[in-house]
């Protein structure tokens, strides 16, 4: 079975270099870049399509000419607490505190009022292991730390989470028989 990730298009937050909130748009000026995305997504079948709770990955689905579809808020991105919304060069010169413990223990230091990467890893791997016991392919329009903690999953576990830069539109392929798994591609665009 393959699960098939898309990054959502970028959005204003993005663009304006600030940590997404859950109403963060994706810019129109971006959505032409969708097309090559749908281009890509023509090559795969796949029976259900999934997108998180967040606004960015529904308009994406739908740009993409998907209407129905299934929300998951395991697929969601990174909770960024209290930063989110906040331009991130402000918090990085403003928390230097949060940063270093950050350093220190990447996987397990928690954004304030928000979660860490082992949470979303956590909620990543539940989320693949129930979709490979129902063994369909399925489509996820999700987000960058989301998808790239699938990728640490499926290639070794929690030691590279947070390795992986995964691009806007991009598709993200992983592969994922009964005793292989593979990643068939990461930031196809």
């Amino acid at each position: 079975m393959k699960i098939i990730f898309v990054r959502h298009a970028m959005t204003d937050a993005n663009k304006e270099h600030k940590y997404s909130i859950e109403k963060s748009k994706i810019l129109q000026s971006e959505v032409s870049k969708l097309r090559i995305t749908k281009n890509i997504l023509k090559s795969y079948e796949f029976e259900e399509v999934y997108v998180s709770n967040l606004l960015r990955t529904k308009q994406t689905a739908n740009e993409l000419g998907f209407k129905n579809f299934i929300e998951d808020t395991r697929i969601k991105e990174l909770d960024f607490g209290i930063f989110k919304g906040k331009d991130i060069d402000f918090v990085n010169k403003n928390y230097m505190d949060f940063f270093e413990k950050m350093n220190l223990d990447p996987l397990n230091t928690k954004y304030p009022d928000g979660e860490s990467l082992r949470d979303v890893y956590n909620r990543m791997t539940n989320f693949i292991k129930e979709k490979e016991k129902i063994g369909k392919n399925i489509l996820c329009i999700s987000h960058g730390v989301a998808i790239s903690t699938a990728c640490s999953y499926v290639i070794s576990g929690d030691e590279n989470i947070g390795k992986f830069r995964i691009s806007n539109c991009s598709v993200t392929v992983l592969n994922l028989e009964k005793n292989r798994k593979t990643i068939e591609c990461v930031n196809r665009i």
